[in-house]
């Protein structure tokens, strides 16, 4: 995972929110928080990743490595992002991250077959929303 995140700056047209989203769902273990700073231009793919965490961390590896520009741009979701370090996440969330321990590195081919409704799934594969709760 990390080797795939320090990619991100190298490749910026391809989705990594996409590939992030993939390897968590195979298992791969979230990033140590440090390099975050890799991706903090990248809200959709920081947004994956944050969504992996119990609770956010802290934001001092990534925050300053934002482009203004950029941050004005998705400023909602940096936001989000920013309110919700080091607080509780929803049960919601940790709900979330429950079923996806429990169904491991067969996240994304089980997710398929669990009986519930397509937004449910979705939440479930870490989709993004834009936002951090």
């Amino acid at each position: 995972m990390d080797c795939a995140l320090q990619a991100v700056q190298d490749a910026p047209n391809w989705e990594p929110e996409v590939l992030f989203a993939a390897l968590l769902d195979y298992g791969a273990q979230p990033v140590r928080p440090e390099m975050l700073r890799h991706c903090a231009n990248f809200p959709r793919a920081l947004e994956v990743l944050l969504n992996a965490y119990p609770c956010v961390p802290s934001c001092d590896t990534w925050v300053e490595a934002v482009l203004p520009e950029l941050w004005q741009e998705h400023e909602a979701f940096y936001s989000s992002a920013l309110s919700m370090v080091n607080q509780p996440r929803r049960l919601q969330h940790l709900a979330r991250l429950a079923v996806r321990a429990q169904l491991g590195g067969r996240c994304r081919q089980a997710a398929s077959c669990l009986p519930l409704p397509p937004l449910l799934k979705d939440y479930l594969l870490l989709r993004v929303e834009g936002r951090i709760q």
